[in-house]
């Protein structure tokens, strides 16, 4: 199970937008908010503080486009 507390810190610090936990559902690409770059620095953290092994074949950008999505897949690739 993945710390949510942790996820929405990393999450912060990588968009530095402070409030996501306060918007699950905000489409983080339409926003602006993340980026191809912003992306990769994510999973990169993800991986690093979560003892997580994301590879590029494991994102896929309609899955990872709001925070409560990222949180899911996160979910589900901690279980493999």
């Amino acid at each position: 199970m993945i710390d949510k507390q942790k996820f929405y810190k990393i999450l912060n610090q990588v968009t530095r937008q402070p409030r996501l936990q306060e918007s699950p559902d905000v489409n983080l690409y339409q926003s602006h908010i993340l980026d191809d770059l912003k992306t990769v620095q994510l999973i990169y953290a993800f991986n690093n503080q979560l003892g997580l092994d994301i590879s590029a074949n494991d994102y896929d950008e309609k899955l990872w486009q709001t925070p409560s999505k990222i949180l899911n897949q996160l979910e589900i690739l901690s279980q493999k």
